[in-house]
């Protein structure tokens, strides 16, 4: 059986790609610092106040005895806004590349070492991280960071020989009920369905429609219909 490894399998898209992978006949191995919300078949509680260093050893761990990892998939990750002049700038961007660029490396480094040959490795960046932002710099840096990160590990000599896949998903306003709590009077049409990103998300991880390696992909949802925009 084909296995996946979800860090951020706790929020509304982690939820709905360890459904979506389940309901595809895949073992679906969850890690996250939020309690298990998922159905997947074996999750490991991260502890966010904890050095990076010991959340690799604990997820190195909890992956240790898996067999037949075929795809790890980060979709940890947050927001703050906050220009240079915030008061909080500093603990803001910190937070940021927490969430954003450590726990990339994190699913980087565990992909490297456990995953089958010819296997995918998907992170989480963002579209406005594709030009500047003043108005969120600590979120801006840290998810071109991601896509820094997405980039260099496509070109990695060893990962290449493997005939590895590295890609970096850039979602935009997901149809989450979050978002529609938060934003109730919104124009849900331009919103991507989680299961739109799932879908894909399974697709690459079979190899269907894998994009080239090192691809930035979007996902552009107009009049309830979903395209990829490939950077």
């Amino acid at each position: 059986m084909k296995t996946v490894l979800i860090l951020g399998s706790s929020g509304a898209l982690g939820r709905s790609t360890a459904a979506f992978f389940q309901s595809k006949k895949w073992h679906v191995l969850g890690a996250d610092i939020a309690e298990a919300k998922s159905s997947c078949d074996k999750f490991c509680l991260l502890q966010a106040d904890k050095p990076i260093a010991e959340s690799q050893e604990q997820l190195d761990q909890f992956a240790g005895n898996v067999s037949g990892l075929k795809a790890v998939i980060n979709l940890s990750g947050g927001w703050a806004g906050g220009d240079i002049s915030d008061s909080s700038v500093c603990a803001t961007t910190d937070l940021m590349l927490k969430q954003s660029v450590l726990s990339s490396v994190l699913a980087s480094h565990l992909f490297a070492t456990k995953a089958d040959e010819s296997s995918l490795l998907v992170l989480t960046g963002a579209s406005a991280s594709l030009q500047p932002t003043p108005s969120m710099i600590g979120y801006g840096m840290s998810k071109a960071a991601v896509h820094f990160l997405t980039k260099s590990l496509a070109s990695d000599p060893r990962l290449i020989s493997r005939g590895d896949s590295v890609l970096c998903i850039l979602p935009s306003t997901l149809d989450t009920e979050a978002n529609r709590l938060g934003m109730p009077d919104a124009d849900r049409s331009s919103w991507t369905p989680l299961d739109d990103v799932s879908s894909a998300l399974w697709k690459w991880a079979e190899g269907t429609d894998l994009p080239a390696s090192g691809s930035l992909v979007g996902f552009k949802t107009q009049q309830g219909k979903t395209t990829r925009v490939i950077q």
